[in-house]
């Protein structure tokens, strides 16, 4: 199952957190526990959800947010799970920063959530600021569970400033520990 945020583009946030779940925990994942867990992450935004859905979440709101999302399934008593810190290292080059993820997914990773900025160096690109699940990266491409438009994205396309590109800015990796 996957979650799509419809035309309320500043949930991104919101939903890649549900998508990255999803991928940790297919099975676990319906209608039901999809609203719950939407609705605890929201709970967890610090602020007013009206500003979630106007402006977006920044890294700083998504920590609460998968905070939210681990209290809520561990009172629903699934599988133990945590999240880390994986956003790019200083001066860390886009093609690094992917093998990076995809050792991570081929060893026991779940999930990636990356927060990608503008894409500043092509005034027509068609790359905004988003939130998006990683499903799998390879040689070429990097294959998402995303909650809008973007399902495949060209490695080539993206990049860590000052490298040109959607910029890759924030990661966060969920892992099943249990």
């Amino acid at each position: 199952m996957g979650f799509e945020q419809g035309r309320f583009s500043g949930l991104c946030g919101a939903y890649s957190i549900l998508n990255g779940l999803a991928l940790l925990f297919p099975r676990r994942i319906t209608e039901t526990t999809g609203a719950g867990l939407f609705a605890a992450v929201l709970d967890a935004y610090p602020g007013p959800v009206r500003d979630l859905i106007i402006d977006g979440s920044e890294r700083p709101e998504m920590i609460p947010m998968l905070d939210g999302a681990l209290a809520w399934t561990r009172g629903q008593g699934w599988p133990a799970w945590t999240w880390t810190d994986i956003h790019p290292e200083a001066e860390e080059a886009a093609d690094r920063f992917w093998d990076r993820v995809r050792a991570m997914l081929e060893t026991g990773v779940g999930a990636v959530i990356v927060g990608f900025g503008d894409d500043a160096d092509r005034p027509d690109s068609r790359y905004e600021e988003h939130w998006t699940c990683v499903e799998e990266v390879g040689p070429r491409a990097v294959y998402l569970k995303d909650s809008s438009i973007y399902k495949r994205i060209p490695r080539r396309e993206t990049g860590i400033r000052p490298e040109p590109g959607w910029a890759i800015e924030d990661a966060f990796a969920l892992r099943r520990t249990g």
